[in-house]
């Protein structure tokens, strides 16, 4: 019989990997924590930045002070924002890795590895734009309009805000127990024969 569970049809050391194992030593362990609790911190401030600078544009009846916030906004969404969301990732990725967490195993981790992607992608595909013309036309005339661009820009730095903040809570309360993939890696059941949770 043909074995058809997600977890016995990949190659071991993807499935390996994905179910995460102890690999790392306590002391990198703790150094791989505190780096990405560091860099969400980092994340989080950044993404508070963009909100204040998004209410500074659509607030401000100066001119100059609206031009130069989108300037300094055009610099941190494409810069520091994909720079420290790729590092949150890469540094989440090593921890469910190197952990018994596992990057597939637990609902929590998916969902927030998901979250971090449409955040990460939505301020590359449509903040980005949004904000380099804003930007080109307070540059050129103080009497353009910005035709509500700039009430767009400051409600998608509200959804960012709250989405890394539901990351963040997500990740205290580690809710919604295992994945189908961890149930069969892990194959842990408890007396009643249902799988185990967290």
């Amino acid at each position: 019989m043909v074995d058809t569970t997600i977890a016995n049809r990949l190659p071991a050391p993807v499935r390996n990997a994905l179910a995460g194992a102890p690999r790392l030593s306590r002391s990198r362990r703790k150094v791989a924590i505190v780096a990405h609790l560091l860099i969400i911190g980092l994340w989080l401030g950044t993404a508070f930045s963009l909100l204040i600078l998004a209410s500074f544009g659509r607030f401000s009846g100066d001119h100059r002070t609206v031009h130069g916030t989108y300037v300094i906004f055009d610099f941190f969404d494409v810069w520091v924002m994909p720079t420290v969301g790729a590092l949150t990732l890469i540094t989440g990725f090593t921890l469910a890795m190197g952990s018994n967490f596992g990057v597939l195993v637990h609902r929590w981790i998916v969902f927030k590895i998901v979250l971090a992607g449409v955040v990460l992608l939505s301020a590359w595909q449509m903040m980005q734009p949004w904000v380099r013309d804003a930007k080109l036309r307070t540059n050129y005339d103080a009497a353009t309009s910005l035709d509500g661009l700039d009430t767009t820009i400051l409600v998608f730095a509200v959804v960012f805000n709250l989405s890394l903040w539901v990351i963040v809570a997500v990740s205290v309360t580690k809710p919604w127990g295992r994945t189908r993939f961890g149930d069969q890696v892990r194959g842990d059941r408890r007396p009643g024969g249902s799988p185990t949770g967290g």
